[in-house]
């Protein structure tokens, strides 16, 4: 996050709005800057239109990456092959990184209380224990 979008932040949970769902969306302002919408309905224009970016840059990179194979396992490729397919793949790499963290910042914060006592414990592979 930039120190302006923690400066809005901030002043947003002063007017009252104690928790701001922000979606980093799949593009970037003319800027190069991420482009951020806050809305609490996903079914809306915006939403909608992020959510079709998205799956039309997964299905690139799928093509992408498949190109990128066939340049890779062909001895004859050569010196622009080579770069176009690297050019295209670091482009898609891009675009799927961008795509993983908005969506992974909006998970759900897990349901898990630390136990206090009673009820069984459960090891989470890290060594911290939650009520079962």
């Amino acid at each position: 996050m930039t120190a302006d979008m923690d400066d809005d932040i901030a002043r947003l949970t002063l007017a009252g709005y104690s928790s701001v769902s922000l979606r980093l969306l799949p593009w970037t302002s003319e800027a190069g800057t991420p482009c951020y919408l806050s809305t609490d309905d996903n079914t809306g224009y915006l939403s909608r239109l992020a959510d079709e970016v998205e799956d039309s840059q997964t299905e690139a990179a799928h093509e992408v990456l498949g190109a990128a194979k066939a340049v890779l396992g062909d001895k004859r490729s050569g010196y622009r092959e080579m770069r176009f397919a690297l050019a295209r793949a670091t482009e898609s790499l891009g675009d799927i990184l961008l795509i993983a963290k908005s969506r992974g910042e909006r998970l759900p914060a897990p349901d898990v209380e630390p136990t206090t006592s009673g009820g069984e414990e459960e090891d989470n592979g890290t060594g911290e224990h939650f009520k079962a």
